[in-house]
């Protein structure tokens, strides 16, 4: 696949990520098993965003790509961090 056709899915999948963010955040939702399944999609179009953002950067640039893994590990300690001691 070409650079763009995966910029252009990029800039979908995180357009998408954001709207369902929105969703769960902005309008009073009261199941609780539309949350969850609201979530358990967030969750998954976020994996996806990384997933693409980290095949596009190996397409632009090698380091660009090991940056961003770096990053991308940094934050996932993070969450569990946050998560483990509970401010999340």
């Amino acid at each position: 696949m070409k650079k763009d056709t995966f910029q252009k899915i990029l800039i979908s999948t995180v357009v998408v990520f954001v709207l369902i963010d929105l969703a769960l955040s902005q309008f009073g939702i009261k199941s609780a098993q539309l949350i969850s399944v609201l979530t358990t999609i967030k969750y998954l179009f976020f994996a996806s965003v990384v997933i693409i953002s980290l095949i596009y950067a190996k397409m632009e640039d090698a380091k660009l790509f090991g940056t961003l893994l770096k990053l991308y590990g940094l934050l996932v300690i993070l969450y569990v961090i946050f998560e483990y001691r509970g401010v999340i």
